[in-house]
C-alpha cells in the first residue's frame, strides 16, 4: 500500500485529512482504515460501471465494417 498513492487521493478528495490518512495506511486506524477502502471500492465500481455503459453505446453506435 505505500506506493498505491492511496494517500494522495484520500487527502484530494477530502476523504481523509493528511494525518488521518497516513495514520489509516500505517495500520494505527483500522475502522477508518475499512471505511476508507469501502469507499474507494465504491468509487471504483462506479467508474466500472460507467464505462462498461460507454463501451456498451460506442459499441452499438458504431457500424460493423
Amino acid at each position: 500500500m505505500e506506493y498505491s498513492e492511496l494517500e494522495d487521493v484520500w487527502v484530494e478528495t477530502g476523504v481523509f485529512g493528511q494525518n488521518t490518512a497516513s495514520k489509516v495506511l500505517e495500520s494505527k486506524a483500522y475502522y477508518l482504515a475499512v471505511l476508507g477502502h469501502l469507499l474507494t471500492y465504491e468509487a471504483l465500481w462506479r467508474l466500472m460501471q460507467y464505462f462498461r455503459e460507454w463501451l456498451t453505446r460506442r459499441d452499438t453506435a458504431t457500424p460493423n465494417v
